[in-house]
């Protein structure tokens, strides 16, 4: 994967991200031993979106404004 490809998906996935779990929270359930259930509440954070993406930049940016660039650039 060259580096155009890779900015395409990150920049396709910042606005799939904004649209579905940007400032959202998504309960996970599971049941445990038939009568008990384990529970994980995610919080999907405009400043974490970096972090998932594994992109660590040079320049004096932070997180939640690299998530507010990549959801807003049109990648051609």
């Amino acid at each position: 994967m060259d580096k155009k490809e890779a900015l395409k998906i990150v920049f396709d996935c910042a606005k799939l991200y904004k649209e579905n779990l940007a400032s959202k929270n998504l309960l996970f359930l599971s049941l445990y031993k038939k009568t008990k259930f384990n529970y994980l509440e995610v919080k999907f954070l405009k400043g974490n979106y970096q972090h998932l993406t594994g992109v660590v930049i040079n320049e004096d940016i932070s997180p939640s404004n690299f998530y507010e660039k990549c959801a807003r650039l049109l990648y051609l």
